[in-house]
């Protein structure tokens, strides 16, 4: 609790003044420490007395009671109010009580005067400031103790109210900053989780994509075995170096789509055709050697989508790894592309992906956990559980929505829909 009993009086009547001591302090100053205090201060009295522990100091001129203030300042010791004469010697009340105010603004001051004097009024005129208090002489003791009381104590409450202020305003600038420093941290974990799932989500095509390359190369390498041996036979000839050539070409392709999923991360949204970067991702995940999956393109013409393609490609091999994977023997993976107007402006123009397989299914308890990090319906050692986590953070970061649809050995539906913009809901 802050405390201060410093209450300054200014009157150049040493009646008055004496007057206010007897009211202030419980008992009189001992003889000895009054005659001292007069002796090394002049008129300047000061007492530590009484019930509240009142510190009066007083003085009979205005420029007196500037420089007491100026000191309380310089000492930290601040004074809480002024009891203050208007017709005083030197400077009048209204000139000390500006002086005053322009270096502690907090101060109190009660102005005390005789009836016929000033009004109210005309001291609020004089100074330019309304939060004055007023008093007329000759003045009730007891209202001169319930202002000292009021004042100091309204005092206090001011200064608490300003310390509370100024350490909510501190909690508040340490509670941005931690929000900084968390946020920055989300953002650079959220970047490595990316990166993380994307190597993870690499490593699991790599055995895919080998046994891809590896059957066109051995095709390649069969063919030019048998040119080297029948090259008199001219009419095979075209027919063999024709199909070398194809699977050359499905070599490129397969390596071409495995670059743009691995490569650095998008940093600018640009247009792309949402059909391509659904090819690139099925080109590098599907398998179909390896569970008879049969995979089904219901395409239909969609304008160009703003976006950041290779993030959007992590996302649906995110989505098509995990359809592959709910296949145990042979199924169907069915995707469509549709436009969908959800409203009568331009802007209100959607793409709609779905991505259905018939594969085993997941409970719908489970449903409810899909995008939680860690989260894997996979036996342990299989997947990380970030997937698809990582796969609603990229949806979201297009403004747009991703929901699942699933029955226990059913199938599993993931349907997206993306602005055209990338950029508005």
């Amino acid at each position: 609790m802050i405390k201060n009993y410093r209450i300054l009086i200014i009157d150049d009547d040493p009646g008055i003044r004496d007057t206010y001591r007897q009211i202030l302090a419980d008992r009189k100053p001992d003889e000895l420490l009054q005659k001292g205090s007069l002796l090394f201060e002049g008129e300047k009295e000061t007492l530590n007395q009484g019930r509240n522990s009142y510190q009066l100091i007083l003085v009979s001129r205005g420029e007196e009671g500037v420089g007491i203030v100026e000191e309380s300042i310089r000492k930290n010791q601040q004074i809480s109010l002024v009891f203050m004469d208007m017709a005083i010697s030197g400077m009048n009340g209204a000139e000390t009580a500006g002086r005053i105010w322009a270096i502690d603004n907090a101060v109190k001051i009660v102005f005390v005067t005789a009836f016929n004097e000033y009004t109210p009024d005309d001291i609020i005129q004089e100074i330019g400031r309304d939060d004055i208090f007023y008093l007329r002489k000759p003045f009730n003791a007891d209202e001169i103790r319930q202002f000292a009381r009021a004042l100091t104590d309204e005092w206090r409450l001011e200064r608490e109210k300003e310390a509370l202020s100024l350490n909510l305003q501190k909690s508040n600038d340490e509670l941005e900053k931690l929000n900084r420093t968390l946020n920055e941290q989300v953002r650079k974990q959220t970047a490595t989780m990316v990166q993380s799932e994307k190597m993870i989500s690499l490593g699991i095509l790599t055995t895919g994509i080998a046994q891809k390359i590896i059957k066109p190369v051995y095709q390649i390498r069969e063919n030019l075995e048998l040119m080297i041996r029948n090259s008199e036979c001219k009419s095979q000839f075209a027919d063999v170096v024709s199909e070398s050539i194809s699977h050359i070409e499905r070599i490129q392709e397969i390596v071409s789509d495995l670059s743009t999923i691995s490569s650095a991360d998008d940093t600018d949204f640009t247009e792309k055709d949402i059909r391509q970067i659904l090819d690139t991702a099925l080109n590098v995940t599907y398998n179909k050697q390896k569970h008879q999956i049969q995979v089904v393109k219901e395409y239909s013409e969609t304008p160009p989508i703003r976006c950041l393609p290779q993030r959007l490609s992590q996302a649906f091999v995110n989505i098509l790894i995990n359809a592959v994977q709910a296949i145990t023997s042979s199924g169907i993976i069915t995707v469509t592309t549709e436009l969908v107007q959800e409203g009568k402006r331009v802007a209100d123009k959607r793409i709609k992906i779905t991505i259905a397989d018939s594969g085993q299914g997941i409970a719908e308890e489970n449903l409810s956990k899909i995008f939680d990090p860690f989260y894997s319906t996979k036996s342990p050692g299989e997947g990380t559980g970030l997937g698809m986590n990582v796969t609603y953070d990229i949806i979201r970061q297009h403004h747009g929505d991703i929901e699942i649809k699933s029955k226990k050995n059913v199938g599993t539906a993931v349907t997206v829909i993306l602005p055209l913009s990338g950029a508005t809901r």
